[in-house]
């Protein structure tokens, strides 16, 4: 695993972008959810909370680059930037469909967003730019849930109250799991089997103690030391993690003996 600055992003083959490392709760320091696997040339968005659009022009993918999103759940801090990311991208030159993957539910919301919330989208769109809005949207469970030149995503639900899916990205023998929201659950440790590296929702620290549908630090290390991940990044930090980043990275380090560490917006991760 190696961690690098943004300017990076283009000497990589496969590498997942923090978008967004916070939570629903605003942040200065922090977006809400969002991450961007790289794989050669093709980008995979893996959901779109606030402030999703700008993090991907800082990053230098504007999201008519984008082909696939693919969303954990559908709480607010993790979609709620959908339809400004494709109204944007159809507005600033995208052609062609996008691919929408994600649990039960995903059909109905975008549904909801483009025929009703926002009717106006799509015949605003042709007659603006000539462009058609489509979004083909594949409801997944689990398993085998996308495959391309080379690449593999697989899915498992995890445990967050509402349903909800991590996603591990496999390319030429490495790993990269989202855990996506979730407390310690079998499904996430099977998901994360021996993975270069586990994106993992560590919300608060370890003094609060279990908090249903998240983790807190032994947890996490409960999580990588039982499925043998080989690094640890910690995202879905709260507002209440900010001064204590220390303290949580040694309280994982207390049950696990790889590599941890507190992932910020923006970094490039390489498994």
């Amino acid at each position: 695993m190696n961690r690098h600055p943004l300017s990076e992003l283009s000497e990589t083959t496969f590498a997942v972008v923090l978008l967004g490392t916070g939570s629903a709760w605003p942040d200065a320091d922090r977006s809400s959810p969002a991450f961007l696997i790289r794989c050669e040339d093709d980008y995979y968005l893996v959901d779109c909370g606030g402030g999703a659009c700008h993090q991907l022009m800082k990053a230098g993918v504007p999201p008519p680059r984008l082909t696939t999103i693919f969303l954990t759940h559908l709480h607010i801090d993790h979609c709620v930037e959908f339809p400004a990311l494709i109204f944007g991208a159809y507005l600033t030159g995208k052609s062609g469909p996008f691919e929408l993957i994600g649990p039960s539910g995903v059909k109905a919301f975008v549904d909801s967003l483009f025929n009703s919330t926002y009717a106006f989208a799509r015949p605003m769109m042709r007659s603006l730019r000539q462009k058609e809005i489509e979004v083909n949207i594949k409801e997944i469970d689990r398993g085998l849930v996308y495959e391309k030149n080379g690449l593999s995503v697989f899915a498992l639900p995890v445990e967050h109250g509402i349903t909800t899916v991590g996603y591990r990205f496999e390319y030429k023998g490495k790993s990269i799991v989202l855990s996506g929201d979730t407390e310690s659950c079998p499904n996430i440790v099977e998901l994360s089997q021996e993975a270069d590296v586990l994106v993992m929702d560590c919300s608060f620290p370890q003094e609060f103690g279990h908090k249903k549908g998240h983790c807190i630090p032994s947890e996490v290390a409960q999580v990588a030391s039982d499925s043998k991940t080989r690094a640890v990044c910690l995202v879905h930090l709260f507002p209440t993690c900010k001064g204590k980043e220390e303290q949580i990275i040694k309280d994982v380090e207390n049950g696990f003996n790889g590599t941890v560490f507190i992932g910020t917006d923006l970094d490039v991760i390489t498994p």
